[in-house]
């Protein structure tokens, strides 16, 4: 290695800091099976085949036969494309990966989308339908060559069924996953592309049933106004149709909050964490479509990683308990409260791991204690009642607080023995079980 040169002035050493690695961004099960499988995109395709090719009869059968109903039907199978068109491009957004800019992915861009593809209904389909009603019962026109009229909306008819029938079968594969009926599901699903289809699908049936009346009273009973009322009713359904769309995308916008018994499976999943003492609230608001972005205030246990039962259990049954709970809690069914003494149920099978789980949780096992008092209880028997929370001075105990503060806790008690006036013997059964009750 040559030796530096004398003349040559020394250059201060840099510390360059070596730059952070991202952490690639994980999805929920539910967002990545609808990624791999491509229903989306096979739904979106089908309904955008049929309305384009449903737009283009329905536009030249109106401009022939002169029907309001037929035009505005147009518009409305003319705004489903646009619809679908949007969706497509917000099912694309979705997917681009995630970034400095946007850590949390750019899923939430299908929402505002699929809000902009309602919006775009409500004016494609909607006001231009009600307009094309006002027109004809204002000036009037005559409706001619039916027989165009009736073989387009049977077309029609059939190349929408095709398409709800599409989104019906994915939605009852989705529905199934999650454990809720068709409906429930499409009422609270994060999933806006499907719910569109769905809904729009639905619509142009209902649609297409109101420009096939207005055109059956119009030539059968004689009603001059029937086509153009049918085309209102139609703008009518566009417009409506619309806002029910937009409104839970108006939600999820703004962070709607998960299902109260979704998030009660939260809540009992971090509540289950060794790690966690006690679980003050949690919000879990959602950020995508089947994704949430789970917030929780806790206060962490202290942590005992030698010197517990668990390491007593562990050495002494080694493999033969039960799974549930992990290397941390391995069989053990509820809590001992450090520095008491009691009776722990510990489960060596999953079986009764989770019939046992259950029974305590429905409050069916009875629990009773013997306990030494100083003094002896005034009557033989009573109810110790009141508020258990967290201790403002050690915020590692708990103790008993003012009310609004904390949980109820309850405890039946009899004396059993007493020893002179100095102490007592008694048993005390545990209405609740609340922490260091």
């Amino acid at each position: 290695m040559p030796a530096p040169d004398e003349n040559e002035p020394l250059q201060p050493q840099v510390d360059v800091r070596a730059p952070r690695r991202a952490i690639p961004l994980r999805h929920s099960v539910a967002a990545l099976r609808a990624g791999e499988s491509g229903r989306n995109q096979r739904s979106i395709g089908v309904a955008l085949l049929a309305n384009l090719v449903v737009a283009a009869a329905k536009l030249v059968a109106g401009l022939t036969t002169g029907s309001a109903a037929l035009l505005a039907e147009a518009a409305h199978s003319t705004a489903d494309s646009v619809n679908e068109l949007l969706l497509g491009l917000s099912l694309k957004r979705g997917r681009r990966p995630s970034d400095a800019l946007h850590p949390l992915g750019h899923g939430g861009a299908r929402f505002l989308w699929a809000f902009m593809a309602a919006i775009a209904s409500f004016l494609i389909g909607g006001c231009l339908s009600i307009a094309l009603a006002v027109r004809e019962l204002l000036v009037g026109t005559s409706v001619e060559r039916y027989l165009v009229a009736w073989v387009v909306l049977a077309v029609a008819f059939a190349a929408d069924g095709t398409s709800l029938l599409q989104g019906l079968a994915q939605t009852r594969r989705e529905a199934v996953l999650w454990d809720e009926s068709t409906t429930d599901f499409l009422r609270h699903t994060s999933e806006p592309t499907l719910r569109a289809i769905v809904v729009e699908d639905s619509a142009a049936l209902v649609g297409l049933v109101l420009a096939a009346a207005g055109l059956l009273l119009h030539e059968f009973a004689g009603l001059a106004n029937a086509d153009a009322i049918a085309a209102l009713l139609i703008g009518l359904l566009l417009a409506g149709t619309a806002f029910g769309l937009a409104r839970p995308l108006a939600d999820l916008l703004i962070g709607r909050s998960m299902l109260p018994a979704r998030l009660e499976r939260v809540y009992a999943i971090i509540e289950r964490s060794p790690s966690i003492d006690e679980v003050l609230s949690v919000q879990a608001v959602y950020g995508a479509p089947q994704e949430v972005i789970v917030a929780a205030k806790v206060h962490p246990a202290p942590g005992n990683p030698d010197g517990t039962l668990v390491n007593a259990l562990l050495g002494h049954c080694a493999a033969s308990l039960s799974g549930i709970g992990g290397v941390y809690r391995p069989g053990i069914v509820h809590r001992l409260n450090k520095d008491t003494s009691g009776l722990m149920v510990v489960a060596k099978t999953e079986t009764a791991h989770h019939a046992l789980s259950r029974d305590f949780a429905a409050r069916r096992i009875d629990r009773a204690y013997t306990a030494f008092v100083w003094g002896v209880p005034t009557a033989p028997a009573g109810e110790i009642a009141g508020n258990i929370g967290r201790s403002s001075v050690n915020r590692k105990k708990m103790t008993v607080v003012a009310d609004g503060r904390g949980k109820p806790a309850i405890t039946r008690y009899r004396i059993e023995r007493a020893f002179n006036a100095h102490a007592a013997q008694i048993e005390c059964r545990l209405a609740t079980g609340r922490t260091h009750q």
